[in-house]
């Protein structure tokens, strides 16, 4: 799966944003792009996957060629929705697109497109490429991945340790999710009859922040 950002407060925010822009004539205007973006991701939280892409593609239209790093989000976004309906392939070729809009840069934001096709591929059964793809990751990012790919190949003592790493401790509210999904898949996987259902964090409590932002992907 893909990781997303939670909708969050943005969920009551972004279909305020557009009947505002719309009432002022910005629909295809750069201002739109953030919430098409919060709506985008809202839709593909929902499962709701033509919407995603409705309002992605739109999105997509307005930043073309316009603001790189724009347009390289919602290119990531679109990934995600490919993603959610199983086109791995095409989700892949999607990444390789969005990392051609930002040619010649070192900018942190390309992790989360290291990090989206590591998922995809190893959706796939690959399980070289993803460990290469999370050396360029942020640690806690990392680690689940590192997690992840042996709980792929079937090594779920391996993939148990790696969820105990160092890295995994402080962990935003997702990132914290997802950690207690893959221990309860490990366990599950090795028939442990002690397996915990997965507790979702304290939503009261603040977030620390991710080292790096987050797209809407093929929503984890």
């Amino acid at each position: 799966m893909v990781r997303g950002r939670p909708p969050g407060r943005s969920r009551h925010r972004g279909p305020r944003r557009r009947s505002r822009a719309k009432r002022l004539g910005f629909e295809q205007h750069l201002f739109a792009v953030d919430y098409l973006r919060v709506l985008a991701g809202l839709a593909l939280e929902r499962r709701d996957l033509d919407t995603a892409e409705h309002l992605t593609e739109q999105n997509l239209s307005i930043a073309e060629h316009r603001r790189p790093i724009i347009e390289y989000l919602a290119l990531l976004d679109r990934a995600a929705i490919w993603a959610a309906r199983g086109q791995h392939r095409e989700a892949l070729a999607t990444v390789s697109a969005a990392r051609d809009t930002l040619p010649g840069t070192r900018s942190p934001l390309l992790a989360r497109a290291d990090e989206t096709e590591a998922l995809l591929r190893l959706s796939l059964g690959d399980l070289r490429t993803p460990a290469q793809l999370a050396c360029n990751l942020p640690a806690p990012n990392r680690a689940l991945l590192h997690a992840e790919s042996p709980l792929a190949a079937g090594d779920h003592q391996s993939a148990h340790q790696h969820l105990h790493a160092p890295a995994l401790t402080g962990l935003a509210p997702r990132q914290a999710l997802i950690r207690q999904i893959l221990l309860a898949a490990t366990s599950i996987e090795r028939a442990d009859p002690m397996t915990p259902a997965p507790s979702a964090p304290s939503c009261t409590q603040p977030a620390k922040a991710s080292s790096t932002p987050s797209s809407p992907p093929p929503p984890r």
